[in-house]
């Protein structure tokens, strides 16, 4: 088990009381160099926060019933290693913006988030398994490249072009 650590409420907010807002150190670290960046790069409120649907949850365990738990266990950067984040990126950047940001300030968010090591591997929504829609809100410190073929399913956002060229994390064709 990984050791875990309070994550700072400065950093992030659970959307409701059942979320662990635990973390690796290496996940702390990383939320706090994403928020800087927000603030220096886009010019967010200094006092805005990651608003989190999700965080730490043991091997196996689901949220809110969530069908797709099951994908976690065969995550090798899932919420059981302590540095997995499911968001909301319209309440994140509400935190920054105020309520009623416009919606490319989502974009703003997700950029931030892997230009520091936040990757979301299964953000198109295009994407399905089982018929089901694949994971836009989860993001996680790449400890081990992803291996999911085709996570994008297709064109990746225009945010995301060259911010990991070193990384074979995602595959989109």
């Amino acid at each position: 088990m990984p050791k875990l650590y309070d994550i700072p409420r400065t950093l992030i907010r659970a959307r409701d009381s059942g979320v662990d807002l635990r973390g690796t150190q290496l996940l702390i670290d990383t939320l706090g160099k994403w928020k800087n960046l927000v603030v220096e790069r886009y010019g967010g409120d200094p006092t805005g926060y990651l608003m989190a649907n999700s965080c730490y949850r043991p091997a196996g365990q689901t949220c809110c019933n969530d069908i797709r738990g099951r994908i976690d266990l065969t995550d090798a950067n899932g919420h059981w290693t302590g540095c997995a984040v499911d968001f909301s990126s319209r309440l994140t950047s509400w935190s920054f913006w105020g309520k009623g940001a416009p919606k490319w300030r989502r974009d703003d968010v997700r950029d931030t988030l892997v230009c520091v090591g936040l990757y979301l591997p299964w953000y198109w929504k295009h994407g399905t398994i089982d018929g089901t829609v694949l994971e836009h809100w989860h993001t996680s410190v790449e400890l081990e490249p992803w291996t999911q073929i085709h996570a994008y399913r297709g064109t990746p956002p225009h945010w995301y072009g060259g911010l990991r060229p070193e990384s074979n994390a995602i595959r989109t064709q």
